[in-house]
């Protein structure tokens, strides 16, 4: 009987760990804006959208964590020495220090996570500060993860060879 209650444990074991949940990344199709923000007649706010690939809202895929990934490039003025810029998406505002060298990576809000999760996009609002600089490109990076449903079948047999079990070593305690 011990052979066959570790056995049976060593069933349930591996059966159990198949509904695991599993992360990936999926990222949106990078938008291309190369729109010049400046003070004289550049813009100094505008509005963006960004729409996930192949994201299925309905689907059992839920954002986790996302990334709005921009760049910029700066302007060639040699009294611009500071130029900043800031990102309002949802109820969210993050005010940086525009730099060509590097793209900014900005975190996205928990209200924008939803928005995701029911939309497949996110919405967010651009606006020069101070300086001028080119705004390139934008993209949007998603961690999702999938939680695959566990089939009731296979829920009843695992709760009942449980039961089965805890009672023949109930039993089996009783005998000695």
């Amino acid at each position: 009987m011990n052979k066959i209650g570790v056995l049976l444990l060593m069933a349930l074991l591996s059966i159990g760990f198949r509904g695991t949940a599993m992360a990936f990344t999926v990222n949106s199709s990078p938008l291309s804006a190369n729109m010049w923000m400046s003070y004289a007649g550049g813009s100094s706010s505008d509005t963006f959208t960004l729409k996930l690939n192949a994201f299925d809202p309905s689907g059992i895929n839920k954002c986790s964590s996302a990334q709005l990934i921009v760049s910029f490039a700066g302007s060639d003025n040699p009294f611009d020495s500071y130029a900043f810029a800031g990102i309002s998406e949802s109820n969210k505002n993050t005010i940086f220090q525009v730099t060509d060298s590097l793209p900014m990576i900005i975190p996205i809000s928990a209200d924008g996570l939803i928005g995701l999760n029911s939309t497949g996009q996110l919405t967010f609002t651009l606006t020069r500060y101070s300086g001028d600089f080119t705004f390139k490109t934008a993209m949007l990076a998603v961690t999702t993860s999938t939680t695959p449903p566990v089939p009731v079948p296979s829920a009843c047999w695992l709760f009942g060879t449980t039961l089965i079990g805890l009672h023949v070593v109930r039993r089996q305690i009783i005998r000695i």
